[in-house]
């Protein structure tokens, strides 16, 4: 892991945490507990965010550069609605491309690449 230098300071209740740039105008903020939220990073720079869970193998990985969240040997657990790209899960319905781009949709079993296959533009399964 490279080293940075990392700097904080106390302001009117809040607690700052952040790395100084290049330029003497320059900070970008890496973790900030204020208005009781914590916040990681900025919109001026890419830190990601990981939560080990137990062992370093087993983690959840917010990405700010691809803007990704990523779960490594994690059972994951949604409680409510999901609502994800073309995907919508409330209730007991499963939603799919509700908007109608032309994108396929493929299930696979353990043989069979293309078990059941939706093809968007053509309107067929």
């Amino acid at each position: 892991m490279p080293k940075t230098d990392i700097r904080s300071y106390w302001s009117s209740g809040d607690l700052i945490f952040y790395e100084k740039g290049h330029r003497a105008d320059e900070d970008y903020h890496v973790l900030e507990i204020a208005d009781g939220e914590v916040i990681v990073g900025n919109a001026d720079n890419d830190v990601d965010f990981i939560v080990y869970l137990g062992a370093a193998d087993q983690y959840v990985k917010f990405d700010c550069g691809t803007a990704a969240v990523s779960f490594a040997k994690v059972d994951v657990t949604i409680t409510g609605d999901l609502t994800a790209g073309g995907l919508a899960i409330a209730g007991a319905a499963v939603t799919i491309n509700d908007a109608g781009a032309d994108l396929d949709f493929r299930v696979e079993s353990d043989n069979l690449a293309y078990a059941l296959y939706l093809d968007g533009g053509k309107d067929s399964l």
